[in-house]
């Protein structure tokens, strides 16, 4: 899913990705969420898996580990 918005101008609605997320959370719909922004990962995240030069590093739960845990 591409999180942008694809109307033109004149349809042009202010699209808040964050909030879209939160409402599919909260509707229980699991989430794939790719991102390289920490802050984002935590604020929104439950769980989430990290993956560092295209190899498999470990799976956490976002109240498990720090930023600098898995930087």
């Amino acid at each position: 899913m591409a999180l942008e918005n694809f109307a033109g101008p004149e349809h042009y609605t202010e699209f808040d990705p964050e909030k879209f997320i939160r409402d599919l959370k909260a509707r229980g719909i699991g989430i794939v969420y790719i991102t390289h922004k920490m802050n984002e990962l935590f604020e929104i995240a439950d769980e989430f898996t990290v993956f560092r030069d295209g190899k498999y590093v470990g799976t956490h739960n976002a109240s498990d580990v720090t930023r600098d845990d898995i930087i």
